[in-house]
């Protein structure tokens, strides 16, 4: 997996803790194209991929 680090626009949870309480929040991607469409759709590859990235970071952040 290979991390990729660009802004998006729009209000996300995270964007809202980043802005107001200075804390860096990530969003990460669960694979999903057309956003907010009729067109919208995901794929299980990449849901799969952020799943393991999180069970990732909760590892190492627990250490």
């Amino acid at each position: 997996m290979e991390l990729k680090s660009e802004l998006i626009r729009g209000g996300t949870d995270g964007a809202r803790m980043a802005n107001e309480r200075n804390i860096p929040c990530p969003n990460i991607l669960t694979g999903g194209h057309n956003l907010h469409s009729r067109f919208e759709w995901a794929a299980l590859p990449a849901m799969e991929d952020a799943a393991r990235l999180i069970l990732k970071i909760i590892e190492v952040g627990s250490r």
